[in-house]
């Protein structure tokens, strides 16, 4: 069992070869961000079912539940955190988790790392990490982990169930392939893992595990519940253009989401219903958490860096796609506050002023 003590452990890069020897056949809990998306969730499971391989076993936690959409990934898994269960794993391991406050109710745990595997450029760093800043998916570090340990350690079994979990990552973290961040070496990663897949049967007991790579992309983003129709209507009712028309904005109130049977994570792709207005240069929506508490999500349709706003109000990601934090009484209030912050940042880029 590994000591793990807060004044011992270094921040510092870790290679991918070393990172394959540190997690080869040992347990480990691993711990993505709250309100996990795709790349969390795939890429997390991923890692668990790449450490078994290897002979190793693990638990994948998440700080809040897991989204109805993606539970696909994640079966009947049991995703929840107990105290002190850490002490029976010989790592702990974050995935795609860009600093301690997106541990959530895990935050404690922040010191107590001993590996974070990430992705995102705008990151406050708090454990030995393997960062590909600015790729793709956090997903893309565990396909290079997998590729490192098959070349130089002994694994066992069918990697099928690994591969389609990182396929779901990256499809959902590119939407589909889509976005800007579909880039050469998100689809040459696709490319590989479509290819190992080629007439490979069904590999485990989750969802994931019987579904082809088109079946995957089927589940992430053509599949609508009831819940995704209240929360368009949601995003469509309460939708307004601000900075001169350059973003287009929708919240949802606590009282809304109540009153529709929604919980704040079920808004996850509310954004998108925004974002995908023509002519904006952003979406943003803000979501009530709590009283006086607004979360947001903004995405770029064009070269906008929404990371810097978003850094302004607490927050951060990736330059087109980033969250932040808006402390405000009333709707109103939030929305006045996040227009000025982004309309600061748009004059500062020469979008808008």
């Amino acid at each position: 069992m590994i000591m793990r003590t807060a004044m011992s452990k270094k921040i510092h890069p870790v290679s991918i070869e070393a990172a394959a020897k540190l997690i080869c056949g040992k347990s480990a809990l691993i711990i993505c961000h709250v309100n996990p998306d795709g790349d969390a969730l795939g890429s997390a499971t991923a890692l668990l079912e790449l450490l078994k391989l290897s002979g190793g076993n693990g638990k994948v936690v998440t700080p809040s539940p897991v989204p109805e959409r993606l539970s696909f990934i994640t079966g009947d898994a049991n995703t929840s955190y107990t105290e002190k269960m850490e002490k029976a794993f010989d790592l702990i391991i974050t995935v795609d988790t860009a600093s301690p406050t997106q541990l959530g109710g895990l935050s404690h745990l922040a010191d107590k790392v001993d590996l974070s595997l990430d992705h995102h450029e705008n990151c406050t760093l708090y454990s030995p990490h393997v960062l590909y800043g600015g790729a793709a998916a956090a997903a893309l570090v565990v396909l290079d982990l997998f590729l490192e340990m098959e070349g130089a350690y002994m694994l066992a079994g069918d990697p099928s169930g690994m591969l389609r979990r990182i396929y779901a990552a990256l499809s959902s973290d590119t939407g589909s392939f889509k976005y800007a961040n579909a880039t050469p070496d998100a689809f040459a990663a696709a490319a590989e893992i479509c290819h190992r897949l080629t007439d490979a049967p069904p590999s485990g007991d989750a969802p994931i595990d019987r579904m082809s790579t088109s079946d995957i992309s089927s589940a992430l983003f053509d599949n609508v519940t009831v819940k995704d129709i209240e929360v368009r209507r949601i995003a469509y009712k309460n939708l307004r253009y601000i900075c001169n028309g350059k973003i287009a904005l929708s919240f949802a109130t606590h009282g809304e989401m109540m009153a529709a049977g929604l919980k704040i994570d079920d808004l996850g792709g509310m954004v998108d219903s925004v974002r995908s207005i023509g002519g904006t240069a952003a979406g943003i929506v803000l979501r009530e958490a709590s009283r006086g508490v607004w979360r947001g999500s903004s995405r770029a349709n064009i070269e906008f860096d929404v990371s810097a706003p978003a850094a302004v109000l607490g927050g951060g990601g990736h330059k087109r796609a980033a969250g932040f934090t808006v402390e405000a009484a009333t709707a109103a209030e939030a929305v006045e506050i996040t227009e000025k912050v982004f309309g600061e940042a748009l004059t500062k880029e020469g979008i808008y002023g």
